[in-house]
C-alpha cells in the first residue's frame, strides 16, 4: 500500500520538531549570550574607563532573573532593555559586589526569549572600592601603561579565571570598540578589524574576538614603546616527537619555528634581557608545542617588516597610530593580526607579546605575557629567586605554558585551579628539566615540596578553587607534585601521551578534572579512582622509609623484595631507583600505610636501591597544618581529635614548642594538670626556631606559674612571676597578665605549709 507523501512529511516533521525546539535559541533552558558589542571610552588623565555593553541575550521565558558577573568593581550607570518596537526602557536590577541581577519588568519585560540589553558602567582605577582589584591586578601610575583584566559579563563563553566557574556553555561573537586619545594605543587579544580618527581628536579602534577561547579580554594602553626581537634559525636538540599521538624516542636536533616577540615597555625601562627572554619564549613554546600540539588549529598573517629589531614610539598628532604587530615599512597604516603564529613561504612564525605593567606577579594569556615591573625581569638574572618557591625563569615558563593550559584548554568546576595552575606549573618544571638539565628541575621540585609541607592550608585540590586557593599556592605546590606522582605511577611515556590526548580532545574549549581523569584512565588502562581520592582530594600524606631489601635469582630473572614502612596516613606513590653495575631503572611504586613487603621482577642484579632518590616525592609531615587542625579541634572541644593530632605532631617533631604549648592548654582544660605542666616545661626550655616562636617560652613560664598557683603553691608561683617580670619581656601584653596574677595572689592570705 502506498503511503501518501503528505503523511510521510508530517511524520518526519513530528520527529524533527522536538529536536529543533530543544536546540532553538528561543527555547534555551538557561540564559545564553548570543552576541555582544563593547564600546569602551578611555580617559587616562581621569583614570576612568566608561563602557557600554550591548548584549543579545537568550532569556528563558520561565526565568525571572538573569545574573551577569564583572571581574572589576564597576559602577553601573544605567541598564535598559529594547522593546519589540525598538524603544529602550529602563530595566530593574540588583547590584552585588561583582555582579548584577537583571529582573523582569512589568513595564518592559522581554517579550520573547531574545532580549537586547544595554549596560553602561564605569571603572575608576583610583576609587576606594576598586582598591583590592588594583592591588592584585592593576596599579596605575600617571602616564603608565594600564591593564584591564578580564572584562566579561558572565554567561559569556569565558571561564572565570579566578573562581574557575564556567559562565556559559557556548562561544558567542563579540566586538570591542575603544575610543582613546590619539596618544594612546589600545591592545586586545582579538584581531584589529579597523581604526579611524574621530572629529574630537580621539581614535577609534575596533577589535574582534580572539582566535581561541581566552579566559578574559585584555586591554592595554598608555605611554610605551614597542621593541621587537626576531629569532630565526634557532634549533633545539631532543624535542619530543609524536606520531599518531605516540611518543617516539627520536632525539635529533630540530629547527624550531621563527619567533617574533614584541615588548611593550615604558621609555625608561631597561632592555638588557630582551634577547634572553625572547629566546626563552621561543624554546619554551617550541617544547610545549612539541608535547601538546599547536594551541589552536590555524595560523594567519605574516610579519611584514624585514629589520631584525625596531623601536616604535607612541604616535604624535601628525601621524597615524602604529599597529600592534610588525609595521609595514612603506605604509603608515596596516591591519593588525592578533599575537599568533603564521604559515608562510619563508617559514612558520610564532608571535608573542610581552607587556610590563604595575600590578602584582605575572599573567599568561594567549601568546601574551604580562610582567610586573618591580620584579626586574628585564634587567636582572633569570636565575634569581622571585620568592622561596619560584625563580624568574620558572615564572616565565609557567606563564608561557598558560597559552596551552588555562587558555587553549580552560579548567572549570571543581578542581579548576588545580587543572589550570597545576598543569601550567608541571609543564614549566618539565621545560626547566629539558632546557637546563634535570638537576635544575629537581631543585625546583624540592622547593615546591618544602613550601607545601610548611604550609598550614587544607590541600584538597578538588575544592571550588578561587583566589584563596591561588594565594595559598596549594594548586602550584601540591598540584604540581601530584602530576609528577601520576607520571611515576603511569610511566613518563604513557602519562605524556595521555596529557597530549587530553589537550587535543579539549583544545579550544573547557574541561573538568573528571575529564582529565577519564582520558588518562582510558589511555593507560588503569583505574585512578584510589589515586584521586587519596592524592588529589585528601589532606593525608604518606611518609615512607625503606627498611631493607633483598635480591634473589640470576639475570634476567631477578626477584627483588622490598620491606617498606609507611608512617603517614595515606597511600604513597613514589619512585624507587634500582642501580646496578652498568644499568639503572626508576620504577613507580604504590605503598599503602603500614609495613609491607613488595616483590617485583628486575632484569639485572641491583647494587643499590634508593627510595625517592631525588627527595621530591609527595610525602612527609605538615607540622603547620597538623597544628592548625589540632587547635581548631581544641577550640571546638573535640578533645579526642585534637589530642590525636597533637600526639602525632609531637611524635614526629618532639621540639615543636608551639605544639607543646597548645597541647598543654588542652590538658589543663581537661584538668590533667601534671601532664600540662610537663608540656609547658618542655616548651619553656626550647630556643626560638621555626616551630617555636619567641613568645612561646615566656608564656609557657607564665602558664607554669598559673598552674602552680592553682595547685596551692602561691609562694612558688609568685617567685616564678617576679622572675619573669624582671626579664621585662612583653609579647602579647604578657606583663599585664603577670601584674594581674600577682595582684590576685597578694589578695589571698599566704599559705603556711608544715613539715610532714
Amino acid at each position: 500500500m502506498r503511503i501518501p507523501l503528505l503523511w510521510i512529511e508530517l511524520a518526519l516533521l513530528c520527529i524533527c520538531l522536538p529536536r529543533l525546539a530543544f536546540s532553538s535559541p528561543a527555547c534555551q533552558r538557561s540564559p545564553l549570550i548570543r552576541s555582544m558589542r563593547l564600546h569602551v571610552q578611555l580617559f587616562p588623565t581621569k583614570h576612568l574607563m566608561e563602557t557600554t555593553a550591548e548584549i543579545a541575550l537568550c532569556w528563558p521565558t520561565h526565568q525571572r532573573a538573569v545574573t551577569l558577573s564583572f571581574s572589576q568593581m564597576a559602577v553601573v550607570l544605567a541598564i535598559s532593555a529594547q522593546a519589540p518596537v525598538g524603544a529602550w526602557s529602563p530595566l530593574p536590577y540588583n547590584r552585588e559586589l561583582e555582579s548584577i541581577t537583571l529582573l523582569r519588568s512589568s513595564r518592559s519585560p522581554p517579550s520573547s526569549a531574545h532580549a537586547q540589553i544595554r549596560i553602561r558602567y564605569q571603572i575608576t582605577f583610583y576609587s576606594q572600592k576598586n582598591h583590592l582589584f588594583r592591588q592584585i591586578f592593576c596599579q596605575i601610575d600617571p602616564g603608565d601603561t594600564y591593564f584591564l583584566y578580564g572584562w566579561y559579563p558572565s554567561l559569556s563563553a569565558f571561564a572565570d579565571p579566578i573562581r574557575g566557574e564556567l559562565l556559559a556553555g557556548d562561544r558567542f561573537p563579540y566586538t570591542l570598540t575603544i575610543d582613546a586619545p590619539k596618544e594612546e594605543h589600545p591592545l586586545s587579544t582579538g584581531q584589529l578589524l579597523k581604526q579611524r580618527p574621530l572629529p574630537n581628536g580621539r581614535v577609534r579602534w575596533r577589535y574582534g574576538a580572539s582566535p581561541i577561547k581566552e579566559a578574559a579580554l585584555m586591554l592595554v594602553a598608555g605611554n610605551y614603546q614597542v621593541v621587537r626581537e626576531r629569532l630565526r634559525g634557532l634549533s633545539v636538540r631532543g624535542l619530543p616527537w609524536f606520531q599518531a599521538d605516540r611518543l617516539l624516542a627520536k632525539r635529533q636536533e630540530r629547527q624550531i619555528p621563527n619567533t617574533l616577540v614584541s615588548f611593550y615597555l615604558r621609555p625608561e625601562e631597561p632592555r638588557t634581557k630582551l634577547q634572553e627572554i625572547a629566546q626563552l619564549i621561543a624554546k619554551g613554546s617550541a617544547y610545549y608545542e612539541a608535547l601538546w600540539g599547536e594551541p589552536w588549529d590555524r595560523f594567519v598573517g605574516t610579519p611584514s617588516a624585514t629589520h631584525s629589531k625596531t623601536t616604535v614610539t607612541p604616535p604624535s598628532a601628525t601621524h597615524s597610530i602604529p599597529p600592534t604587530d610588525p609595521p609595514s615599512t612603506t605604509h603608515s597604516k596596516t591591519t593588525v593580526n592578533p599575537p599568533s603564529a603564521t604559515h608562510s613561504k619563508t617559514g612558520r612564525w610564532r608571535r608573542w607579546r610581552v607587556i610590563t605593567f604595575g600590578g602584582s606577579g605575572a599573567r599568561g594569556y594567549p601568546m601574551t605575557l604580562l610582567l610586573e615591573r618591580r620584579l626586574h625581569f628585564l634587567d636582572g638574572s633569570l636565575d634569581r629567586p622571585m620568592d622561596a618557591l619560584f625563580t624568574r625563569r620558572q615564572v616565565l615558563l609557567h606563564e608561557i605554558a598558560h597559552t596551552w593550559w588555562g587558555n587553549a584548554v580552560t579548567g572549570i568546576q571543581a578542581g579548576s585551579t588545580w587543572v589550570n595552575e597545576g598543569l601550567a606549573n608541571y609543564a614549566s618544571l618539565k621545560a626547566l628539566g629539558f632546557l637546563y638539565g634535570k638537576p635544575t628541575m629537581y631543585a625546583a621540585l624540592r622547593r615546591h615540596l618544602h613550601s607545601f609541607l610548611q604550609s598550614k592550608w587544607p590541600s584538597d585540590l578538588m575544592g571550588p578553587g578561587g583566589m584563596d586557593q591561588m594565594i595559598q599556592r596549594t594548586a602550584y605546590t601540591k598540584g604540581t607534585l601530584v602530576f609528577f606522582s601520576l607520571e611515576w605511577m603511569l610511566g613518563e611515556k604513557v602519562f605524556l601521551e595521555g596529557l597530549r590526548l587530553f589537550f587535543q580532545r579539549y583544545r579550544g574549549g573547557f574541561a573538568t578534572a573528571k575529564d582529565l581523569r577519564r582520558v588518562l584512565e582510558r589511555h593507560s588502562g588503569r583505574s585512578l579512582r584510589a589515586f584521586f581520592q587519596a592524592a588529589v582530594q585528601g589532606d593525608g600524606l604518606p611518609w615512607v622509609r625503606l627498611l631493607r631489601w633483598k635480591a634473589s635469582g640470576k639475570p634476567p630473572n631477578i626477584r627483588i623484595s622490598l620491606v617498606v614502612e609507611n608512617l603517614g596516613d595515606a597511600t604513597g606513590w613514589l619512585p624507587v631507583l634500582f642501580q646496578g653495575r652498568s644499568q639503572r631503572t626508576l620504577r613507580g611504586l604504590t605503598i599503602p600505610t603500614g609495613r609491607h613487603t613488595l616483590r617485583l621482577p628486575l632484569p639485572f642484579q641491583p647494587r643499590k636501591v634508593r627510595l625517592d632518590p631525588h627527595q621530591v616525592a609527595l610525602q612527609g609531615i605538615r607540622p603547620a597544618f597538623l597544628l592548625e587542625r589540632a587547635n581548631h579541634a581544641r577550640k571546638a572541644q573535640q578533645w579526642a581529635i585534637a589530642e590525636q593530632h597533637f600526639q602525632t605532631l609531637l611524635r614526629h617533631f618532639p621540639k615543636h614548642g608551639h605544639a607543646h604549648y597548645s597541647y598543654a592548654l588542652l590538658l589543663s582544660s581537661r584538668h590533667r594538670t601534671q601532664e600540662a605542666l610537663r608540656h609547658h616545661q618542655l616548651a619553656a626550655r626550647l630556643s626560638p626556631s621555626p616551630h617555636t616562636p619567641s613568645w612561646i617560652a615566656p608564656w609557657a613560664r607564665f602558664r607554669i606559674a598559673q598552674l602552680t598557683a592553682q595547685q596551692g603553691h602561691p609562694d612558688r608561683a609568685r617567685h616564678l612571676l617576679l622572675k619573669l617580670q624582671r626579664q621585662r619581656r612583653d609579647p602579647y601584653h604578657l606583663q599585664e597578665e603577670i601584674h594581674q596574677l600577682l595582684r590576685s595572689l597578694s589578695a589571698k592570705p599566704p599559705s603556711h605549709r608544715t613539715r610532714p
